[in-house]
């Protein structure tokens, strides 16, 4: 497990959060009704996201565990290893479902309440992002 792939996906992590804090600082309906901005809140939730599942799989590898078939079961997996709380890690695992809606529109889902639903889970990355911290420096 390297360090500096370690790091890298942190760095990435928090820029991404970031750019999500900022994007979401105002009311959704205004979010909603500037569509640049709510595409970039669309495209940092995504990329979050899918920064974690990056994250989960490199540490996934290096603790030399069966690789799961599914981006849900990254955190999961990780939860039942210890890397993570288990009860937080199937909190965090069911964004997973909300990025493939926002990614893919499988559901027929209010923009608004869409935007809702992404501005309730970013703590929940705040809380993943410093759990891994601590993980990372403690595997590395």
């Amino acid at each position: 497990m390297s360090k500096e792939n370690a790091e890298k996906y942190i760095s990435l992590l928090e820029k991404y959060l970031d750019d999500l804090h900022r994007f979401t600082a105002v009311p959704s309906s205004e979010i909603v009704d500037d569509e640049f901005r709510l595409h970039t809140t669309e495209r940092a939730f995504q990329l979050v996201v899918d920064t974690a599942i990056d994250l989960n799989s490199f540490i996934i590898r290096g603790g030399k565990l069966q690789m799961p078939d599914d981006n849900y079961s990254t955190f999961t997996l990780l939860g039942k290893n210890g890397y993570l709380d288990y009860s937080f890690a199937e909190k965090i695992a069911s964004t997973v479902g909300l990025r493939n809606a926002v990614v893919h529109r499988y559901e027929k889902m209010s923009i608004v309440r869409m935007i809702d639903d992404i501005k309730q889970v970013i703590p929940l990355y705040d809380k993943y992002l410093e759990d891994m911290k601590k993980t990372i420096r403690t595997l590395l």
